[in-house]
This record gives C-alpha cells, structure tokens and sequence, in this order.
C-alpha cells in the first residue's frame, strides 16, 4: 500500500498587540466587539 504524502501544514502563530491595530475587520466584526465591551461596561456599573 502507498503511504499518504502528508502536505506540509501552514503554521498560524499568536498576533500581538502590535498587530492586533493593523489587522482588518469587517463591520460585523467590530460591532460584535463593541457589544461584548458595552455588555461589560454594563455589567461593571451595576
């Protein structure tokens, strides 16, 4: 039987957070953001 050629896997590491300023995202993404900082915002007040 022949083996499976095994691709080599793209590697993903951690951003940091001077990366984190240049990374784009979509509309979605950053009101999901917002909304999960004002829930916070919230929470803490109360």
């Amino acid at each position: 039987m022949a083996e499976a050629v095994k691709k080599p896997r793209p590697e993903f590491r951690n951003i940091g957070i001077g990366q984190l300023a240049k990374y784009r995202l979509p509309l979605a993404g950053k009101v999901s953001i917002l909304h999960r900082v004002s829930g916070l915002l919230l929470f803490v007040c109360l």
